[in-house]
């Protein structure tokens, strides 16, 4: 198939422009070991989601605590997590958003009270049925 260059041209920077904006989907071992790599940088993460009075968390596994490593505190773009109307939920969900670490961990954290190492800003969440897999 012989494309013309300008076509040629448009190809590539649509080819470009889709996978600049893809979302980096990092493993949890990924986020903990590598955190500068994916700070400042949109990703995708499935984890353990759990939101309620003051909270707003993922984490790698089912949990019930409120802090603590490997949590991720995330800062929802829509209703989750609404302080004017909080709801009780814990399950598996995909979270997408902006991933930033605290270099000054545990003077300077996210989250209420500062308790989290890092947080997901401007997040969407996907609820799933079952486990990550």
């Amino acid at each position: 198939m012989n494309l013309s260059s300008p076509l040629k041209l448009a190809l590539t920077v649509l080819s470009i422009a889709l996978v600049s904006c893809r979302s980096n989907k990092p493993s949890w071992v990924d986020l903990e070991n590598n955190a500068e790599k994916y700070s400042g940088d949109k990703i995708s993460v499935c984890g353990w989601f759990r939101e309620g009075f003051e909270i707003c968390i993922l984490s790698s596994t089912k949990v019930r605590d409120y802090g603590g490593k490997g949590m991720i505190w995330v800062s929802a773009d829509d209703d989750s997590c609404s302080y004017e109307k909080p709801q009780e939920f814990g399950g598996w969900a995909i979270v997408t958003g902006t991933y930033n670490r605290s270099k000054n961990f545990p003077h300077s954290g996210f989250g209420h009270m500062g308790g989290y190492e890092a947080e997901i800003t401007g997040a969407k969440i996907v609820r799933l049925e079952r486990a990550c897999n």
